[in-house]
């Protein structure tokens, strides 16, 4: 349903603004497309009839293809993280039953639980840092002609290994977990441990420990990293320019308080859209196993407005308005979790 009622809304506003048949007719090339294309890569645009720079696709399918085996190395640089820290659970969880002080003992499981949940979590916020200046750069190498394909590129990526990054441990635990136990004549092992078992009543106490800290984990970190660093950043250079304007004898103007500011970037709004996909993600597909998702998303998605109206008027430079005819490949991906919650 909201699906739906986003795709109405899209198309109002699109009418609104005159943007129907905008990316076809109207949207300009890039112009580091432009740069690198050799003076014979032209042609016929088919709706203007003007002659334009334009790179076939045999030439651009090597770059193509060369980011799409460093996006696998990195989706398997995820799972590989997964399996790390399902040996650390194991080897974690035997140490803890072997200490003599029973209160340790006896919540071994939990302890474990707790720490596994903590050590993804910060695993998975490092390695979304680094993928976000991998994939950056591995969009720019790919040269796609106007900024709706770069944009619709970048998506793709990003969305990709965030899926994979914040989902595949508490899939792991859903579905994984427990099942190749072997027998005790032949107990399965990884690296010389027996592989963990789910307790008798079922690994949903995990699962639901797991996500809530992924969960409300990254919800927290992200809106630090989105009040605190930007004003870190902003008081830095404010003091950097007071100073050299005091050097100079000049005065520190408002005009120069505002371009010192930060920036928003040219994929500033995709984080945005992006955690509240990821957000929607856990409350759809792990609502069963973490009841009060929707209460926690609401939560924060009531800070968020607050938090992001901060920002955006106070410590970011005003942006360039551009014209788009939609939120790109964004809306396409709130429907993802309903197709993995039918399976």
């Amino acid at each position: 349903m909201f699906c739906e009622v986003w795709k109405r809304r899209q198309n109002q506003i699109d009418y609104d603004w005159d943007l129907f048949g905008f990316e076809e007719q109207e949207e300009n090339c890039r112009h580091q497309y432009e740069v690198k294309a050799s003076e014979n890569d032209k042609r016929t645009n088919p709706v203007t009839k003007e002659l334009e720079v334009y790179m076939a696709l045999t030439k651009r399918f090597p770059r193509i293809m060369a980011a799409g085996m460093a996006i696998l190395f990195m989706i398997c640089l995820v799972l590989a993280s997964v399996i790390a820290i399902i040996i650390y659970r194991i080897a974690i969880k035997v140490t803890i039953a072997a200490v003599s002080e029973n209160i340790i003992s006896s919540n071994a499981s939990l302890i474990t639980s707790c720490t596994a949940s903590l050590l993804s979590l910060v695993v998975i916020m490092l390695l979304q840092i680094l993928y976000d200046k991998i994939a950056t750069g591995l969009t720019d190498f790919e040269l796609h002609r106007t900024d709706t394909e770069y944009e619709d590129a970048y998506t793709v990526k990003m969305y990709l290994f965030a899926f994979v990054n914040y989902y595949s441990a508490s899939f792991y635990i859903a579905f994984v977990k427990g099942k190749l136990p072997g027998n005790p004549s032949d107990y399965g092992k990884i690296f010389g441990y027996r592989q963990e078992e789910c307790d008798p009543a079922g690994c949903l106490q995990e699962l639901f420990i797991n996500i809530a800290i992924v969960m409300c984990g990254k919800q927290f970190f992200n809106n630090f990293m989105e009040i605190f660093v930007p004003k870190a950043l902003n008081i830095w250079r404010s003091r950097i320019g007071r100073a050299e304007e005091e050097a100079s004898g000049d005065t520190y103007d408002q005009w120069e308080r505002d371009y010192n500011l930060g920036s928003l970037g040219p994929q500033g709004l995709f984080k945005e859209y992006l955690e509240m996909t990821i957000q929607f993600g856990f409350i759809t597909i792990f609502a069963a196993a973490f009841p009060l998702a929707p209460l926690f998303a609401l939560i924060n998605n009531i800070m968020e407005i607050r938090v992001d109206a901060y920002k955006f008027v106070t410590q970011l430079r005003r942006p360039y308005a551009a014209k788009a005819q939609d939120i790109g490949k964004n809306a396409m991906y709130f429907s993802i979790p309903l197709v993995v919650l039918a399976f």
